[in-house]
């Protein structure tokens, strides 16, 4: 079966702890590509501190675009998570089932540490397809998404690996 990219976007990151956290959360896993939009402050040396060396693939491989459109481009569909509640926000196993079978690439997109994802981007989102994770930062958000896989191919639901 063909690898999906999923691109996980983290929009204008304001701390490189929080990027090399994210690296070493998708080495972990295998999820996907990271993805950063604007970061502000970006130190690529605290990120790799953070990252550990079994992550370094991941920094070295990441993205950095200017803005969200350029990291979006050629997605077929994009999940943006909030901490707020959201009318038809999709539960995180229904985000990812979604994002896995999706037959090309796709986006799944973080905001910044403080205020994460203001509404004129939320709505950006592929219809229905905005998701909500309540965690206190996105490195643990991003970790927890990138861990679930569905249950097969077809199947509902999705199961935390």
């Amino acid at each position: 079966m063909k690898q999906r990219e999923i691109r996980f976007v983290l929009n204008r990151p304001k701390r490189s702890e929080n990027i090399g956290a994210a690296a070493r959360a998708l080495a972990n896993t295998g999820a996907g590509e990271l993805w950063l939009v604007a970061p502000r402050a970006w130190d690529q040396e605290v990120a790799a501190k953070v990252a550990t060396r079994g992550a370094r693939h991941v920094l070295d491989a990441m993205r950095v675009v200017d803005t969200l459109d350029e990291a979006l481009a050629g997605c077929i569909d994009v999940v943006m998570t909030s901490g707020r509640s959201l009318r038809g926000a999709l539960h995180p196993s229904q985000a990812a089932q979604r994002l896995v079978l999706a037959p090309g690439p796709v986006g799944l997109v973080f905001g910044d540490e403080q205020n994460g994802l203001d509404n004129l981007t939320l709505r950006r989102a592929s219809v229905g397809c905005q998701c909500f994770w309540r965690a206190a930062r996105t490195s643990h958000a991003l970790r927890a998404s990138a861990n679930l896989r569905p249950t097969a191919p077809g199947a509902a639901g999705c199961s935390s690996g």
